[in-house]
């Protein structure tokens, strides 16, 4: 069957590319004019804010689970940085957006590190579980 009703998704759990669990799916959220579903909100667990994942980010609607399309933004703060040998290069710190787009990454070397390092969203080969830089990625410091 093509469709599915509200019950058919509030209640999931909400897995990220990696399969990793986000949390529940508490919200539908609907466009009352075009009548189309926007997004859905997900709890992620006590004293962690809800997340908005709006329905482009959203793969499928399964079973038992509602499947995301890529990793949330939120997710990506404290992953690992590989260089294109798999090699560490730091963590990530912070992730700018712009316009629903990375734009870039801040790195520290290490997990206390007052240096740190931009790095822009067009140098980032794959984020998974780790962040993996593309080859003769350009670290820039940042002051």
């Amino acid at each position: 069957m093509k469709t599915i009703t509200s019950d058919d998704i509030l209640g999931k759990v909400a897995l990220d590319t990696s399969g990793d669990e986000l949390g529940i799916v508490t919200e539908l959220h609907i466009d009352k004019e075009n009548k189309t579903i926007t997004g859905v909100t997900i709890d992620q667990g006590f004293m962690k804010p809800s997340l908005f994942i709006g329905i482009k980010h959203i793969l499928k609607f399964g079973i038992d689970s509602v499947m995301l399309n890529k990793v949330p933004y939120e997710k990506i703060k404290g992953l690992n940085v590989l260089d294109e040998r798999g090699e560490l290069f730091g963590y990530v710190d912070e992730v700018i957006v712009k316009k629903y787009k990375i734009d870039s990454i801040i790195v520290s070397k290490t997990k206390v590190s007052s240096k740190k390092y931009i790095i822009t969203g067009k140098d980032i080969d794959k984020i998974s579980s780790d962040v993996l830089l593309k080859k003769g990625f350009k670290a820039k410091l940042k002051e």
